[in-house]
């Protein structure tokens, strides 16, 4: 496999995974969603990637929310899921569940917390492609695991037979440029939030983007690829512009990512739902701050932000 094997492009939401009051997976509000971001023009969805906050929930939670997401999905589009974790044995097990459950491929992070040298990396991965024949999509995320898939590593994992792409998250264009560089030859390089420098990097080649503002502000993140495509840059600078106004609305104050995205999500009439802990659903005055900053956005209203 290489990246001429997928055809994913364009807008991957990674999907909220709503929980209910009481910590219960929120299934009707899960397949709504699910409606919701396929019919926003998204060219794929992922399931636990980081906004599905995957680490709160248990090894059978995961497996349930893939079988949901590609159930809800109906082949209309590609299904990543999202089945990193720290110890290898958890990442094949899930990875085995995700093909076993129909998905289209697994996005697969760097174990966090310890912190393997370069050739234990590279067996861990080599080791979770043997058990599947999905393809991968790794997924570079070192603010929050510690492990950088470095432009060099990317280029020795773009070798493994199953990788097809990487979600470059470290939020620096020059590590996205050189990871570009060195392995988009043999693989799709996607984003993660486009606010940072989405329209540049797919003027470099970038094929698309892993993005959590996708669950609020689905159309537009969709938009964005399109405009480029359709060389129309004005327009998906006006997004990028637009997208970090929310992103710094949301993240404000002190708010986590995630629950500000529920909380918005909520306020709007979107399936958002409640986080798990250690996050705790916002309250005032955080609320009254997301409400004003959504209506200054005009995302206000449901019709808005779909």
């Amino acid at each position: 496999m290489d990246k001429t094997s997928v055809d994913w492009a364009g807008s991957f939401p990674a999907l909220v995974t709503p929980f209910a009051a009481d910590g219960a997976i929120d299934e009707g509000a899960y397949r709504r969603n699910v409606d919701l971001c396929i019919g926003y023009g998204s060219g794929g969805l992922v399931a636990n990637g980081c906004t599905g906050e995957p680490w709160s929930q248990t090894l059978d939670e995961r497996k349930r929310v893939a079988e949901i997401c590609v159930d809800a999905a109906a082949g209309r589009v590609p299904v990543i899921a999202g089945t990193g974790g720290i110890r290898t044995d958890d990442v094949v097990e899930l990875s085995r569940h995700a093909e076993e459950a129909g998905c289209d491929g697994v996005m697969v992070w760097a174990p966090f917390f310890v912190m393997p040298p370069v050739e234990d990396l590279i067996a861990h991965f080599e080791e979770v492609a043997d058990a599947i024949s999905l393809p991968i999509l790794l997924y570079n995320i070192p603010k929050y695991n510690n492990n950088a898939l470095t432009p060099a590593l990317v280029s020795r994992l773009a070798d493994i037979d199953n990788v097809v792409g990487i979600k470059e998250s470290s939020g620096d264009f020059n590590n996205f440029y050189e990871t570009l560089m060195l392995a988009g030859d043999r693989i799709r390089i996607f984003l993660g939030p486009i606010y940072r420098y989405g329209p540049a990097a797919f003027m470099h080649g970038a094929t698309g983007y892993v993005n959590t503002l996708g669950n609020l502000w689905g159309r537009e993140c969709a938009d964005m690829h399109h405009a480029v495509l359709a060389g129309d840059m004005e327009r998906a600078k006006e997004i990028q512009a637009r997208g970090r106004a929310l992103n710094n609305l949301i993240c404000g104050n002190g708010r986590s990512l995630y629950a500000g995205l529920k909380a918005a999500m909520n306020i709007v009439g979107l399936p958002g739902g409640y986080p798990r802990k250690p996050l705790r659903a916002l309250g005032e005055p955080h609320l009254a701050e997301l409400r004003a900053g959504l209506e200054a956005l005009d995302l206000a209203t449901p019709a808005a932000a779909e």
